[in-house]
């Protein structure tokens, strides 16, 4: 008997299994935008990962292979996307508390009043350097 083959009947792909591989690939997109997307859709995608797990486990003969790996590929994008999200709110959090509320509010002062890049680099470039001063 071949490898994955299913006495009873067709086999069936893996509940969830493109779900959760798509949620993984957002998960990590999601963690460009501030961390939070990232996070919630990498706990999303986790959370139908083990439900499609124990449908595999359950009755794996019935599911396709490829399908399985591809279960197992998008946990494992979800569990990236969750740790570089977890970073990067981590980062933020360090970066706002470090600047407090007068380095924001100067950071966002620069951006309004300069429409040149290369001003809002040097005028953010000096409010760096005055509170690593203080």
């Amino acid at each position: 008997m071949a490898e994955n083959e299913f006495v009873g009947g067709m086999q069936s792909k893996v509940p969830n299994a493109l779900i959760v591989l798509l949620l993984g690939i957002f998960s990590i997109v999601g963690c460009l935008f501030g961390g939070w997307p990232g996070l919630i859709i990498a706990a999303i995608g986790l959370f139908l990962a083990s439900k499609g797990k124990s449908a595999f486990n359950a009755a794996p003969d019935s599911f396709l292979a490829s399908s399985y790996s591809n279960l197992k590929l998008g946990r494992t994008l979800c569990w990236v996307g969750l740790i570089l999200s977890a970073i990067v709110l981590l980062m933020m959090m360090g970066f706002y508390s470090f600047m407090g509320e007068e380095g924001m509010a100067a950071i966002k002062e620069c951006q309004e009043n300069s429409s040149d890049m290369a001003e809002q680099q040097e005028c953010i470039m000096e409010i760096l350097m005055s509170l690593s001063e203080e």
